[in-house]
């Protein structure tokens, strides 16, 4: 597995490349060239960790149904960059007798124990409410507002990118945030929320939502001082 901040810089550049070329009228060329390079990149996060599937299938999958009419095109380059830039983990697995097969050890629970384990304790840590053993950073009371104002700010910057942001690019943070945690769920060896490099895959995801509530309350407040 790659490091963190690789793994945080592929997913940026996917969540974010996947905007311009989702939102704007391109040419075929131009539109198969734009998605096999984020299945390129898709793929590389996947060889650097399999956890990062769960945001970067879902934000593929919308510029893929956006440049569905010109699937002939894109589908069997952008497959095929997917495919390519995974050859050597491929390649050990097949070498090795396919060890990333063999079922892990994982604690036990269940898929609702896990999405709510993720709600309770992976994502207060990823906003910094809650330390690494599960302490109140703040004390509960202030760490649950701080944790709720977060969520209350991408809820409301989501909101934003579908209102006013023109083009199907506007569903790549919505679509992206509201599959990521019940797909993280669904492999039990994903259930570790004291470990907080779990969520990061959630942060550009979280960073573009927050920017969209800011820059709209921003926008507000001038509205209000100039016809103040």
């Amino acid at each position: 597995y790659g490091d963190t901040m690789t793994d945080l810089n592929i997913v940026t550049l996917v969540s974010v490349g996947a905007h311009p070329t989702s939102g704007r009228s391109r040419r075929a060329e131009q539109d198969a060239r734009a998605v096999e390079l984020g299945l390129r990149l898709a793929g590389l996060g996947a060889y650097v960790h399999p956890m990062y599937l769960t945001v970067l299938v879902p934000t593929v999958a919308v510029a893929a149904v956006v440049h569905r009419r010109h699937v002939r095109r894109w589908w069997l380059p952008a497959t095929g960059a997917a495919v390519a830039v995974n050859v050597p983990f491929l390649a050990w697995n097949a070498v090795n007798g396919w060890p990333s097969l063999t079922e892990q050890e994982h604690p036990p629970g269940t898929y609702t124990g896990r999405l709510r384990g993720f709600v309770e304790g992976l994502l207060p840590r990823v906003v910094g409410a809650r330390g690494s053993s599960g302490e109140w950073i703040y004390g509960r009371p202030l760490g649950l507002v701080v944790y709720l104002a977060v969520i209350a700010g991408v809820v409301a910057g989501c909101v934003v990118l579908v209102r006013s942001v023109q083009g199907p690019s506007r569903w790549v943070v919505p679509v992206s945030l509201i599959v990521c945690l019940p797909a993280m769920a669904l492999p039990p060896n994903l259930a570790y929320v004291a470990d907080g490099r779990y969520g990061v895959i959630l942060f550009p995801y979280l960073a573009i939502a927050l920017g969209a509530a800011a820059s709209a309350a921003v926008r507000r407040v001038r509205g209000w001082a100039r016809t103040g």
